[in-house]
């Protein structure tokens, strides 16, 4: 629905503001005069909110993309396959192929020409029945063709190489060839192994001290045949290698590896054992991790989240030894795959005669149930089926028989029964608990072990079975003009994968935004009707270019440079800048190390490639005299270093002290550039070395080399680091990189106004104006941002464009607020056993700590007071007296103390900046850092404190930092951190509307902890629960603060500090950050908060927060992804209409009465139509499936077709024969009345359509503030606050009192004629709301709350006589039922809307 809107310039151009309060799931606007008053237009105050759902990144309908181009390309394979072989075929048998391709057809479902029960074979003499006797499985075919040496029939040769398409193995292996290599390749990938496992011992300054042993050539041999043999348990495997590498128990770590390779469970906190101070929590530290998981994929997610990329590439190259071990057994002693299948098959027969021996003569009761019912456990459960007593089962979709938690049940079934009911000196019963020990009874062919054979091994045996069969099948040796037999194009077929650099082949799409083509074809592949084949690709495909064009895809573009790629995060460029970043920060009594200090700790301990802890930079200052021996640093974020130079240590190992040599830094550049862009694939990566440098690297540093991992891109561009600027201050002109290392600064000091490099780029980038009116969304590709910071970004970019339209003109200034995230994160430790932890480490204490904190609820030390009393060891932190617990509560005798003064910082962090101290030490202190006398005095205490881990080391540096005033830098800085935001979204932002709008309009962020500030000491209640209403509140507050912010400090707090010298009483420059609305705000001409009498700012705002008036509008969404559910349901169960059939073509199987179907169909939206029916009109709204195409691409005509079949099949034949369709499409969250209630659509069930409402709920200020303690009880789970008087503020008698006005509300007008009301449940039910608990109260209020503004569907009224599901809002999707329906399309902002009366149209 497109909306005209009419720009109409307002007179004189009156300056205006507009605040923004962006969120992952909705946009909050507003747009204020000068004076902060709410502007208006079309005869709306212009503020709203616009809701939309949070986005997901794209994971999913990747990997389904991949699985569709997959199977597809398997199709394509197979149909050339059909091609070489038909003539063949046709000549001896003209109906195989029509009986192959209908052989999942019932009997009456076949063609006239098919009609016959034999699916492959109908020769009288030969049929189905005669295959599967000489054949049982497939791989007894292949088996044949191996070693049998006579004339196969062609069908049987090409039913083997079928088979073989079907499962063709993975492509990891690059390096592995299709001839029988299998020690080369163990060999590899043990070196590999051991060479991962040594860099993530280095990194963290440890040696593995049994390295020889593990890289003892002499013993591979012997290591694989323990790792891969069939008759050891994975326990005895682990011993055996243990003993045979001489690994003590004690080295965990080492037997962590050891293990993992056999197939154990390993945790992360086995694996990092020898590792002190682990960068890994407790609960990470627990994560376990083992090769034979049944969630494997998902475990690795999880472990790579918590380790750093040196031990999970570890665990990849132990993961790869494992699977080469494993696909040794699997082979066994035979060359080739058949042969191994079956033997396995031979032995599963011998292993069920055995166990159906034993149940039949000691237990007939377990044989009944492991073989006769599908019972959890039992064998029918483990294979799939079950056929007995003519009870016939398949399941068909849920079975579990392929996972490795059916096979688990099985044997733990197994194990009990014979454990139970067979002697134990049975010999049988001995020989299968010995195989289910060692994971090998009744072994299955198809397993998910099959996913670690790769497609050599496939390769081996289709080149013997063609060599073979063209010996007697002439047309395998027939030769094309290019010199190739179809023996070759088969095995070509079968061994090709296209290049991931090379990517789709289509033509449509290529190079065109949000497509995902780049393949270069040569200009012969350009010509009409080329099709591209394995033999033919590097004749039409033209690879070079293509690994180009992939390259610029890989790239990311620079932070500050939009126009420079950016550098490899593990290059040495990057990696340096990282370092210098972080030890940059780094402050002895609060001030900068020397540079040359900084200089000394980065070419001393960073250069060698480990982690630095600091312990280490302590160390290491104090021996080189650069600090006492008890001197705490602070401006490090942890006890070790966040960053590294890890890629300068893995190349020490190659080059030695030579890696500093200019020439060897480019090689290694080149080399890390490689790596990242092509994804560690080892044949690239060697050819462009030995390309480029060839004779540099002798074979073993090669290996070493490819056996590097480097993964991911920085932010910043190689130009960015050498852009050359100068400081304002001094003069001096030096690069970006060049100033981190001859200076002291940060990244962000240097992008300051005491710099020139802010300005220079800004001068750099291109100022042509760019409309938002002439963006389009795949404009943001290049930002790189995440899917929900881009919906984000483009809702806000729709809104102001719309504002800006509707005024005329730019606005003065835009504040923006950007929402983090759902709120603060969760303490993973409680208060209280965080003091416990403490206090146990204590020793000798005469006072019982523990007990008494044991003995105090959790929710007690939420007490700020009462925490930092703990914390403190009872003291004051002043004066080290003691502090009396039963008067602690009493404000006149003790205080919380900001260490560093709230006139400069609004840093209230307990355990940085607050203190417990006794009133009268803290009245005597200044309005600055703590006296000289109390440091003397508390020194001692504070340091005990320290080295208990009872306060932080920032904490400590505070209280004893030596500089008694703040320098102009800390100064600037402190109120920096109130207004500078660096989130992804914000640089976005800036980005755009700096190219906008010209350089009249400002944007200025504003942080949400001001404005929640703000509304703390203004009394400005905020409630989540109630409405949607609190987005456009906190933006039209975003415009309030951070204007009075941004007027102060003129949006340059360094250059403010600097002009107030010696003008602190000016009121211009007069500031204190936790007063900062007591006074007036000013500067210069402009007044942005005022608190003159008779002219107060607050009285417009209070004025303004009081109104009802923001917009409401939600993003409509049209549904996509799969088509269907993928879980295919038997016949038994599936019906007609609700299921769907197997193809979403025409076809026989579609019948799902015969074949079974799929659930869950994905719906796009609706279609709004009118049809007769019974000779009566009908006006309905029908759902749309996704596969009928999107709404850009969906035809009425398509539309009707597939409304007149589905009509049809339900008997409707008027519907189908009247059918119009009046509005094409209607995406779900459209706005829709009916009946006098204002709704949102959404999904439907059967004949119904969920809807939820959208009236948003209005209170008092009063209840508002009540509301806000209500949520704030449930988050915290504690309902006990109090008010100044001691009275509990979350009572029975308040509870009463909302759940009435709730009720009044659900009685009004706006509410009565909503659809499924529950106002006759909580009219009833106020007796017994009254006798519920405090908590259940609370929760039932704020469900009902929810429920009545649609922001949650359903509310549980079971305790007051309702339904567990009360306030479903369902309506029938046919609206002629209906008196009054209409369809709101609004525009983004909601000033402008269109109704359709779907009634009339």
């Amino acid at each position: 629905m497109k909306f005209i809107r009419k720009v109409k310039l307002m007179d004189n151009k009156k300056e205006y503001y507009i605040g923004l309060d962006m969120g992952t799931n909705s946009v909050g606007w507003a747009v204020t005069d000068t004076e902060y008053n709410l502007m208006r237009a079309k005869g709306k105050d212009l503020w709203g909110v616009r809701l939309f759902t949070e986005a997901q990144p794209a994971v999913n309908r990747r990997t389904k993309r991949v699985q569709r181009r997959r199977v597809e390309r398997e199709k394509a394979r197979k149909a050339m396959l059909r091609l070489f072989f038909a003539d063949a075929i046709d000549t001896v048998d003209p109906g195989f192929f029509q009986r192959l391709d209908e052989s999942f057809l019932q009997y009456e479902d076949r063609s006239d020409s098919n009609k016959q029960m034999n699916a492959l074979f109908n020769d009288g003499s030969y049929t189905d029945l005669d295959y599967y006797n000489e054949y049982p499985t497939i791989f007894h075919l292949r088996k044949a063709l191996l070693h049998e040496d006579r004339n196969f029939d062609v069908r049987l040769v090409y039913l083997a190489i079928l088979n073989m398409f079907s499962h063709r193995g993975h492509f990891l292996n690059t390096n592995m060839s299709s001839d029988d290599d299998r020690d080369n390749n163990f060999d590899s990938a043990w070196r590999e192994l051991i060479d991962a496992f040594e860099t993530s011992q280095l990194s963290n300054n440890k040696e593995i001290n049994n390295i020889s042993a593990l890289l003892d050539t002499s013993k591979y041999l012997e290591i694989k045949q323990i790792i891969g043999d069939r008759g050891k348990t994975r326990s005895s495997k682990f011993d055996a290698l243990r003993d045979l590498l001489g690994v003590p128990k004690s080295e965990k770590h080492t037997c962590a590896v050891l293990k993992l390779v056999c197939g154990l469970k390993v945790t992360v906190k086995e694996l990092l054992s020898n590792i002190e101070n682990p960068s890994v929590d407790s609960e990470g530290l627990k994560v376990s991790i083992s090769f034979t998981d049944s969630n494997l994929e998902e475990n690795l997610d999880k472990i790579q989240e918590v380790l750093e990329d040196e031990y999970f590439d570890v665990i990849l190259k132990a993961k790869s030894v494992y699977e080469i071990c494993l696909l040794s057994s699997i082979l066994g002693n035979n060359k080739y795959l058949s042969d191994s299948r079956v033997e396995m098959y031979e032995r599963h027969g011998q292993d069920l005669q055995d166990l159906k021996s034993l149940l039949s003569e000691f237990d007939k009761d377990a044989y009944e149930k492991i073989f006769r019912t599908m019972d959890v456990g039992s064998y029918s459960a483990y294979v799939g089926s079950v056929n007995s007593h003519g009870n016939k089962i398949r399941r068909l979709g849920t079975t579990s028989a392929s996972s490795g938690t059916a096979k688990d049940e099985l044997y733990k079934l197994v194990k009990k029964v014979l454990n139970n009911s067979v002697p134990e000196d049975n010999v049988v019963k001995a020989r299968i608990l010995d195989k289910i020990d060692k994971d090998c009874f009744l072994e299955k062919q198809l397993t998910s072990n099959n996913g670690v054979i790769p497609n050599q091994v496939h390769t081996i045996e289709l080149k013997r079975i063609l060599s073979n069969a063209e010996m007697y099948l002439k047309f395998l040796q027939d030769i094309d003009e290019d010199g190739l037999s179809v023996k070759d194009k088969i095995i070509q077929l079968f061994e090709f994968q296209i290049p991931y650099y090379v990517g789709p082949l289509g033509r449509e799409f290529n190079g065109v935004k949000g497509y995902n083509n780049w393949a270069v074809r040569t200009e012969e592949g350009l010509k009409p009707g080329v099709k591209v084949m394995p033999w033919n690709f590097d004749k039409y495909i033209d690879r070079t270019a293509s690994a180009e064009e992939f390259i610029k895809r890989m790239l990311r573009k620079c932070s500050y440079m939009a126009d420079e790629y950016t550098l490899p995060k593990h290059s040495l460029a990057y990696e340096k800048f990282m370092v210098l970043n972080e030890i940059n920060n780094i402050k002895i009594d609060n001030e900068r190390i020397s540079v040359e200090a900084k200089q000394g700790i980065y070419n001393d301990l960073f250069t060698l490639g480990n982690k630095v802890s600091k312990k280490k930079i302590k160390e290491y200052l104090a021996k080189h005299n650069y600090a006492r021996d008890d001197v705490e640093i602070t401006g490090l974020s942890d006890e070790t270093c966040t960053t590294k130079l890890a890629s300068l240590g893995k190349f020490r190992a190659i080059f030695g002290d030579d890696v500093f040599k200019q020439s060897n830094k480019d090689i290694i550049e080149d080399i890390i550039y490689w790596s990242t862009i092509y994804s560690g694939d080892r044949k690239i990566i060697r050819g462009k070395i030995e390309g480029k440098y060839p004779n540099t690297f002798d074979k073993k540093q090669l290996n070493k080399i490819l056996g590097f991992k480097f993964e991911g891109w920085g932010n910043l561009s190689k130009k960015f680091l050498e852009l050359q600027g100068a400081s304002k201050v001094t003069g001096e002109i030096d690069s970006v990189i060049g100033f981190m290392w001859n200076g002291q600064e940060n990244l962000m000091e240097l992008l300051s106004d005491n710099y020139t490099f802010t300005s220079q780029l800004n001068g750099m980038m291109n100022y042509t104006i760019k409309p938002l009116s002439s963006w389009k969304i795949e404009d943001l590709e290049d930002m790189y941002l995440s899917p929900s910071v881009k919906r984000m970004v483009w809702q806000t970019m729709k809104i102001v464009d719309e504002l800006q339209s509707v005024i005329g003109y730019a606005p003065k200034r835009v504040f923006v607020e950007v929402t983090r995230g759902d709120g603060e994160k969760e303490r993973t430790t409680s208060r209280k056993q965080k003091l416990i932890d403490l206090y146990k480490s204590i020793k000798g204490e005469a006072k019982d700590w523990i007990k008494e904190i044991e003995n105090r609820d959790e929710s007690a030390f939420k007490s700020r007071k009462l925490f930092l009393y703990y914390m403190q060891q009872g003291m004051c932190m002043y004066s080290g007296e003691k502090i009396d617990l039963d008067n602690l509560m009493n404000d006149n005798l003790y205080d919380l103390d900001h260490i560093y003064p709230q006139h400069f910082t609004k840093d209230d962090s307990i355990h940085n900046n607050l203190v417990l101290v006794k009133k009268e030490f803290n009245a005597r202190k200044s309005d600055m850092p703590i006296t000289k006398e109390i440091q003397t005095k508390m020194h001692g205490k504070w340091k005990a404190l320290l080295d208990g881990k009872f306060i932080t080391s920032e904490k400590y540096a505070r209280l004893t930092r030596h500089s008694y005033a703040f320098s102009d830098d800390e100064k600037a800085g402190f109120i920096n951190r109130q207004l500078v935001e660096t989130s992804q979204a914000t640089k976005a932002i800036t980005r755009i509307f700096s190219q906008a709008f010209d350089n009249d309009t400002k944007i200025v962020f504003s942080k949400a902890r001001l404005v929640s500030d703000f509304r703390q000491k203004f009394e400005l209640p905020k409630s989540r629960v109630l409405n949607c209403y609190h987005h456009a509140n906190d933006a039209y507050l975003n415009i309030v603060v951070g204007n009075s912010y941004y007027v102060k400090f003129e949006g340059n707090p360094a250059r403010f500090i600097k002009e107030s010298k010696g003008k602190e009483n000016d009121k211009n420059y007069k500031y204190h950050l936790s007063k900062f609305f007591d006074n007036t705000v000013q500067n210069k001409n402009e007044i942005a908060w005022s608190v003159e009498e008779g002219n107060n700012t607050i009285t417009t705002v209070k004025r303004t927060m009081a109104k009802y008036s923001p917009l409401v509008t939600y993003k409509t969404e049209e549904g996509k992804g799969e088509y269907f559910k993928e879980t295919i349901y038997p016949k038994s169960k599936a019906k007609p209409i609700v299921y769907t059939g197997l193809k979403s073509k025409n076809t026989p199987l579609n019948d799902v009465t015969k074949y079974g179907g799929k659930t869950a169909i994905g719906t796009s939206g609706y279609c709004f139509v009118k049809y007769t029916e019974k000779n009566k009109e009908v006006r309905k709204f029908e759902t749309l499936p996704i596969y009928l195409g999107s709404s850009r691409t969906l035809t009425v005509e398509r539309i009707q077709e597939y409304l007149k079949k589905s009509y049809l099949e339900k008997g409707m034949k008027q519907a189908a024969e009247t059918v119009e369709v009046l509005i094409k499409f209607v995406p779900q969250k459209t706005e829709i009345i009916l009946d006098n209630h204002l709704y949102t659509m959404g999904g439907s069930s059967q004949g119904n359509m969920y809807i939820n409402s959208n009236v948003q709920l209005k209170l008092s200020f009063e209840y508002i503030k009540y509301i806000h303690k209500l949520e704030k009880a449930v988050v915290l789970n504690d309902y006990s606050e109090v008010d100044q008087s001691g009275n509990t503020i979350i009572n029975e008698e308040m509870n009463f009192n909302l759940y009435k006005i709730l009720l009044e509300k659900m009685s009004s007008n706006v509410y009565s004629s909503k659809k499924n009301s529950i106002v006759n449940t909580i009219e009833k039910g106020s007796g017994d709301f009254k006798n519920l608990s405090i908590d259940r109260q609370v929760n039932m209020l704020l469900d009902v709350i929810n429920n009545l503004y649609g922001k949650k569907q359903t509310v549980d009224l079971e305790n007051i006589g309702g339904s567990k599901y009360s306030g479903m809002c369902l309506c029938n999707r046919e609206i002629s039922k209906y008196s009054e329906a209409k369809l709101v399309f609004s525009s983004t902002t909601g000033i402008y809307y269109t109704l359709v009366n779907l009634l009339k149209i």
